[in-house]
């Protein structure tokens, strides 16, 4: 079980444009890092629009557009970033009542405190006696992350990071020879946890999928982000054998079976 902090402040500004043919521009100072904030942010600003998502463009990256961005870090951006487009597409809303196409509006969210996930993550694994091998056989994670803006988006988050969980705890090292030079630099002498190598994880995360956009902060939308990873490295840990004493991650084959001895040894 677990519980993280998320949706770091202390603030985030949004640029909305509705132009002339119809179009939606979003502008904001985060970072795509993969995580679909394109998606996330054209959903919340179509919705307060009442505009099909289809119309709208997102843009970041680009600070000869906006004067102000936090970039992406501790699961922080559907939180600030979208409450920053929520209020930058109601300022617009607002002007449309008085102006025409094109007109923009900026909005900004400012907020003093962060918002907690939390979940629990269970496994059932296989050790192969002879070999030490451990076999994942079943994985599950149930995650309360509030208000899902995307749930297809928080299902691909929590299995890439299941995946990428396990390769910590059963696989992934960084080593380095006596002179301080790392030794696992290509992906020839660095294991990963390949897809084949995982079956399907169930996960259930609570949290209502409408309306798209994030509340303001209290009771809504929390980040997601590294929690998945962090639970199953830890969960790690705890298995195969609560009576083993692991006291070093990544159990690999060779390391769980020195445990294993040495605690066989001791009986």
């Amino acid at each position: 079980m677990f519980v993280e902090k998320s949706g770091l402040g202390p603030s985030d500004k949004a640029l909305v444009t509705l132009e002339a043919d119809g179009g939606v521009e979003i502008v904001t100072g985060a970072a795509s890092l993969g995580q679909g904030i394109e998606t996330v942010m054209a959903q919340i600003c179509a919705e307060v629009l009442d505009i099909p998502i289809e119309r709208m463009r997102v843009v970041h990256g680009r600070t000869d557009r906006i004067d102000f961005g936090m970039g992406a870090f501790a699961s922080r951006v559907t939180v600030m970033t979208g409450c920053a487009v929520k209020a930058a597409a109601e300022a617009l809303k607002e002007k449309l009542n008085s102006a025409k196409p094109p007109v923009s509006a900026e909005g900004w969210f400012r907020s003093s405190h962060m918002t907690y996930p939390y979940g629990v993550h269970a496994a059932v694994v296989r050790v192969d006696e002879a070999t030490s091998a451990v076999v994942l056989e079943r994985l599950v994670v149930a995650y309360d992350i509030g208000r899902a803006v995307n749930p297809m988006l928080v299902e691909g988050q929590l299995a890439g990071g299941a995946v990428q969980g396990i390769g910590g705890a059963l696989l992934e090292e960084f080593v380095y020879d006596e002179g301080g030079q790392p030794l696992a630099t290509t992906f020839a002498t660095t294991f990963c946890r390949r897809r084949r190598k995982c079956r399907r994880s169930r996960s259930r995360h609570r949290g209502r999928a409408e309306p798209a956009q994030p509340p303001r902060h209290q009771g809504g939308g929390r980040g997601r982000g590294q929690r998945r990873r962090r639970g199953d490295r830890c969960r790690g840990r705890r298995r195969p054998r609560p009576a083993l004493a692991v006291t070093r991650l990544p159990l690999t084959p060779r390391r769980l079976h020195r445990i294993t001895v040495s605690a066989k040894a001791q009986i």
